[in-house]
């Protein structure tokens, strides 16, 4: 009775990852766990099931679900394993093949876990994938109006100081409505100098700078004019959505003074301008960070 027992709730402990992606990209995601862990071994999930319909596949879709999913696991330290199958219409060895490109290899032999029956397993690497490893790499060109970040041999973003967003006025006004922003405000009204002026005393006939009100909060805007991966090859891997994280970074770098800033896609300011492929990026970012819509809003 105690295995039937751990057996169902294995089957009902479906990750909360699992459907956050299916969600979003519209495709066949099922996996089991975390589970198995102790003192000693990493807790397992298993991809029970990852199919991209018909209609979806070519775009590299599958790519970026399984660099989501190692980066999520390896933030965790959990280990992944799946089972390779033919029955959705690519071959074994092709799957065995993409699944290896992300750290998977064949469960057997020495290194066998058998807490889990499936034939690729996946231990997490987390000195491969954190971003903190990869950041150096990265080269800075342009001043706080208006940069670049490049990551060598793979892509670049770029963009600038903007005085607004127009083309996404409404995704700035439900982000100032946010405990976030609201926060950040008021730490940087409390610290902030209050606003002077320059006025003449009536009595001694000088002219004397003088407070006339507490400072005003004014986030910096930045858009995210332009950004590309040079090599076909290297699309759908992951380095486009760490390229505009590094662009983030930098905005926020630029605008520690005052104390938010507001980063957004290219349309927001000019109403066009953002391709398909940035948008799907631009979106899957937006659920790590206080955002709605296209814009972010980060405070400091």
């Amino acid at each position: 009775m105690k295995l039937l027992h751990e057996y169902i709730r294995l089957i009902l402990l479906e990750s909360n990852k699992a459907a956050e992606i299916r969600d979003y990209y519209g495709i066949d995601l099922w996996m089991k766990g975390p589970y198995g862990g102790d003192q000693y071994e990493p807790d397992i999930v298993e991809i029970e099931s990852l199919v991209v319909p018909e209609e979806k596949r070519g775009q590299g879709i599958a790519t970026d679900v399984m660099f989501e999913l190692v980066r999520w696991a390896d933030s965790n330290g959990y280990i992944l394993a799946l089972d390779p199958s033919s029955d959705f219409g690519s071959s074994v060895s092709r799957l065995r093949k993409f699944y290896s490109q992300f750290g998977f290899s064949g469960n057997k032999g020495r290194k066998k876990d058998y807490r889990t029956r499936y034939a690729m397993i996946r231990y997490p690497k987390n000195k491969v994938l954190k971003e903190e490893a990869r950041q150096p790499s990265f080269k800075y060109k342009g001043s706080s109006n208006y940069f670049r970040v490049e990551l060598p041999n793979i892509g670049y973003a770029e963009g600038g100081l903007n005085l607004r967003f127009p083309d996404c006025q409404s995704d700035v006004d439900a982000l100032m409505e946010t405990p976030e922003y609201l926060a950040a405000e008021k730490k940087y009204v409390a610290n902030a100098k209050p606003r002077t002026d320059i006025v003449k005393n009536e009595e001694t006939g000088q002219y004397e700078e003088v407070e006339i009100g507490q400072a005003i909060f004014r986030p910096k805007f930045y858009d995210v004019n332009n950004a590309w991966i040079k090599n076909p090859e290297n699309r759908g891997k992951g380095y486009g959505k760490q390229i505009y994280k590094e662009f983030i970074n930098k905005a926020v770098e630029y605008s520690r003074s005052s104390g938010g800033v507001f980063i957004g896609a290219h349309h927001c300011t000019i109403g066009s301008g953002t391709s398909p492929e940035a948008r799907r990026v631009w979106a899957s970012l937006a659920r790590e960070y206080n955002s709605s819509g296209d814009v972010i809003f980060i405070g400091l």
